[in-house]
């Protein structure tokens, strides 16, 4: 069976993607949280987990990681151009 990755957020759209994913094919979802903190607080970051916990109750999902990305975040707004952050922080 393959593996598929689903970045999940403390949003609407990321969880019924993965969703909508791991029940029309036959893949292993493996969901993924890049947790942003400090420029996410801790309500976005209940937010996708409790996301997680449901899905793993619908579509059996044993696996979930949690990336600390906020140290990234704070290095790219040290050095580099504002305006470039966001494009900074999807590459990485």
């Amino acid at each position: 069976m393959a593996k598929v990755v689903a970045l999940v957020s403390g949003g609407i759209d990321s969880p019924i993607a993965a969703y909508l994913i791991g029940r029309a094919t036959e893949v292993e979802l493996v969901p993924v949280y890049f947790d942003n903190y400090p420029f996410s607080g801790e309500t976005t970051r209940n937010r996708a987990l409790a996301c997680c916990r449901k899905l793993s109750k619908i579509l059996n999902i044993t696996d979930l990681y949690i990336f600390p990305h906020g140290e990234n975040l704070l290095e790219f707004v040290k050095n580099c151009r504002r305006k470039l952050t966001c494009v900074l922080c999807r590459r990485m």
